[in-house]
């Protein structure tokens, strides 16, 4: 099984036992599976696997990573997983709120993934790697990212149910929004002025005034422009 299915397997078990819906409160429940994940592990793992065994296939396939989440609790929410590069997991956020909004499911387990199986020495990734090892972001010598590695999930549903069930709330989602880069200076350049007018939507349709963020978490991959 490729690593990527089983630890985001184990994460998930991890974020539900800490919500409280565990067993019986879980299993069999319409509950959607929203998984951002990155794609470059998977290809490296595969090498290494027999192809020939019949669980390889199904133990390595992209989408069982939120698909084995939903036929191991028996979930008949949608499942979904979301390669979007660098934005996946938070895409995977928005997919999972816009889902609740849908009454698509009445609650989601939303997670991401990225490992790096394999040294990267000879990986097609260099491209926009940087040549020392200091990333640069919002600066005009920025040449490149670096790679880390990690998984998350978390539980979330609306607020009011959340409230009448009395769970245990970590944060509330007040809006979220995706878009598109479009044309910028090249494929994996980031374009400040399509973020922008995203954040300004998001914040718009929200009706979160600018004057009440009192944090921002950027997307600094110190990629140059």
């Amino acid at each position: 099984m490729d690593p990527q299915q089983r630890l985001m397997l184990e994460v998930a078990a991890e974020a539900i036992e800490d919500a409280g819906y565990m067993g019986e409160k879980i299993y069999g429940t319409q509950t959607g599976v929203f998984i951002g994940r990155d794609h470059h592990s998977s290809g490296l793992y595969q090498q290494f696997i027999d192809s020939s065994n019949e669980l390889a296939m199904t133990g390595n396939l992209p989408s069982f990573i939120s698909g084995r989440i939903a036929f191991f609790l028996n979930l008949t929410g949608p499942n979904q997983v979301i390669d979007t590069a660098c934005s996946s997991g938070l895409v995977a956020l928005h997919q999972g709120c816009e889902s609740l909004k849908h009454k698509e499911c009445k609650m989601a387990i939303v997670g991401g993934i990225s490992l790096n199986l394999l040294p990267l020495a000879n990986s097609s990734f260099k491209i926009v790697e940087n040549n020392d090892g200091k990333v640069r972001p919002f600066d005009k010598n920025a040449q490149g990212t670096t790679w880390g590695e990690g998984l998350s999930a978390i539980i979330i549903k609306p607020l009011r149910d959340a409230l009448k069930d009395k769970d245990r709330i970590y944060s509330v989602v007040k809006g979220s929004g995706v878009n598109s880069d479009g044309a910028s200076n090249y494929i994996t350049a980031p374009n400040p002025e399509a973020q922008e007018r995203l954040l300004i939507d998001v914040r718009t349709k929200a009706g979160i005034h600018p004057e009440t963020v009192s944090y921002i978490e950027a997307h600094g991959t110190g990629t140059s422009f």
